[in-house]
């Protein structure tokens, strides 16, 4: 794997730029103040790409989150090669406190088995590339 362009820092700032409803798993309840609700998986992925190790996981079910219990999903981040822990989208849970059960390692090739997942994450990096040549992300193709 080649050396990343940038920080796992910048990397954070140039997705919440490029986020929004479309790649978010919950586009309904996705908003400019809370850029990553709903992102953690497609996120997660890039991260791997760019920082190679391992994709983790926990179950949110049971955790209670903005005054309801949640019922299904889980929450993703990443265990870098050098030990690390690195959860670029946890703040989409705000102040919260969540209990994460202890993790357990996804894939890549079956998240990216899902397709809205498959979908959202080629949005997204197809965003992330353009800007990593220079160009808008936002602008059309001519």
């Amino acid at each position: 794997m080649n050396p990343s362009p940038f920080t796992v820092e910048e990397l954070r700032y140039l997705l919440r730029l490029i986020v929004d409803a479309q790649t978010s798993h919950a586009p309904e309840q996705w908003k400019p103040e809370n850029p990553f609700r709903g992102h953690c998986i497609v996120v997660s992925l890039i991260v791997q790409d760019f920082f190679g190790g391992d994709l983790l996981c926990a179950s949110l079910q049971g955790l209670r989150f903005e005054g309801s219990v949640i019922l299904a999903g889980c929450h993703c981040w990443n265990h870098l090669p050098d030990g690390a822990e690195v959860d670029l989208t946890i703040e989409q849970f705000g102040e919260a406190k969540l209990d994460f059960p202890p993790p357990e390692r996804r894939y890549r090739n079956y998240l990216l088995s899902m397709e809205y997942t498959k979908t959202r994450y080629e949005l997204l990096r197809s965003r992330l590339d353009k800007i990593l040549a220079g160009e808008d992300p936002f602008c059309a193709s001519l």
